[in-house]
């Protein structure tokens, strides 16, 4: 961040950054901080742009799928998924074969088994979601671990449409259970509704015993819970979980994290890439 070139082309007469004439390709500069391009026309009028970088925290990543034709680990920790029938689709910018759409398809990560992160100390979810249909979920499952229905060892990552006894809550969830737990856990952001057939940015952090959850980088809820994520021995998945429950919709750049993002981390995996909303 402190020490970046620029590339960029110009018709005018110079851009510089204060004093510093800039050159395409060469001139580097510290931008930690927003920085201001000056550009001078050719008759001497100039406009200034303010420039800012943001960057996607890669310390503590331990899984990434960028869904660019495969489901291939990212992160460099080796933990490559399998495609069960999902498929390729057009990512939040429109293009193609850089998202998967699912509808009874998954993705599984069998290697290796148990926990890719420590879930009972502090650690962050992030991913892409464009929902494709609600009128006949409870909820849609993004990212698990499960051992089967009811009270097995699990834990899963969902957008959820109702509760236990169907009442409408639409909320971002996390679901915890274990034969010794019963029903288990549900732990819910504020109510939120997002809107179908469009891409949303959904985060959740834990961070000691509390859970933080954002939609589109806008907090949406924080809950304080001591609850003991149990091991499971099943794979990671994407897209599925409990034997039944499937997404329908796609998902794009799943990462997750050995550790809590700050706020200001979500951010930027939501402006990723110039991202600014639709």
């Amino acid at each position: 961040m402190t020490v970046l070139v620029a590339t960029f082309t110009n018709t005018g007469s110079s851009i510089k950054v204060g004093s510093t004439v800039q050159v395409n390709g060469m001139t580097a500069n510290d931008f930690s901080s927003p920085i201001a391009y000056t550009v001078t026309a050719a008759d001497g009028s100039t406009v200034s742009y303010m420039v800012t970088v943001t960057t996607v925290p890669r310390s503590e990543l331990v899984a990434e799928y960028l869904f660019s034709g495969n489901a291939a680990d990212s992160s460099g920790k080796g933990h490559n998924g399998v495609v069960h029938n999902a498929i390729a689709t057009l990512d939040r910018f429109g293009v193609p074969s850089r998202a998967y759409y699912f509808n009874n398809s998954y993705i599984d990560v069998s290697d290796p088994p148990g926990h890719l992160f420590n879930p009972n100390t502090s650690f962050s979810i992030s991913a892409w979601l464009n929902l494709a249909n609600d009128s006949a979920l409870e909820y849609f499952p993004l990212i698990a671990q499960d051992e089967g229905l009811y009270s097995t060892n699990k834990w899963y990552f969902n957008y959820r449409t109702f509760d236990k006894s169907w009442n409408l809550i639409n909320a971002l969830s996390f679901h915890v259970n274990s034969p010794s737990m019963g029903g288990g856990v549900r732990i819910n952001s504020d109510p939120i509704a997002l809107q179908l057939n469009t891409w949303h940015h959904v985060a959740l952090v834990r961070d000691g015993a509390t859970f933080r959850f954002y939609v589109d980088s806008i907090a949406k809820g924080n809950v304080n819970s001591n609850v003991v994520i149990p091991e499971v021995n099943r794979p990671l998945t994407i897209g599925y979980a409990e034997v039944t429950e499937f997404l329908i919709g796609s998902a794009d750049d799943v990462r997750v994290y050995d550790g809590a993002l700050t706020a200001e981390e979500v951010s930027s995996l939501f402006h990723e890439d110039g991202w600014t909303g639709q």
